[in-house]
């Protein structure tokens, strides 16, 4: 996966509502965890998009770490955070805005030739 270059980033987090991240503090496997915490907490994301939700939860019990994610289309992506290193798990996120991005761009072209499509019977003028 690649790298999200950060301005890419502060325009697709307008598509993500909330992400939820959970790490055991005994875990070696969920160092990415907490740097993807750290990624996604930046006050320049929360500056972009002040309604996007970061949760952190850190437990020391059995429990490995994870990703809960929701975005303004409705998905949802949830998945361990052991199976990958920090940059993949943002690289997989904005994957998910950018897929939330094309969704609203898709819907809003449907409006707009709606109302096209309107004008052309006749329907739309006053």
């Amino acid at each position: 996966m690649s790298r999200v270059p950060k301005q890419v980033a502060l325009e697709l987090i307008a598509y993500a509502k909330k992400v939820e991240i959970s790490a055991n503090y005994w875990d070696p496997l969920s160092t990415s965890a907490f740097e993807f915490a750290r990624l996604m907490s930046s006050p320049k994301l929360k500056k972009a998009n002040p309604k996007f939700e970061v949760n952190f939860k850190i437990h020391d019990d059995d429990e490995e770490g994870h990703v809960y994610a929701e975005f303004t289309d409705n998905e949802i992506w949830e998945t361990k955070t052991s199976d990958y290193n920090a940059t993949e798990l943002k690289a997989e996120f904005f994957r998910y805005t950018k897929m939330a991005e094309i969704t609203a761009e898709i819907a809003s072209a449907d409006v707009v030739a709606g109302d096209d499509l309107m004008m052309m019977r006749g329907k739309g003028q006053k």
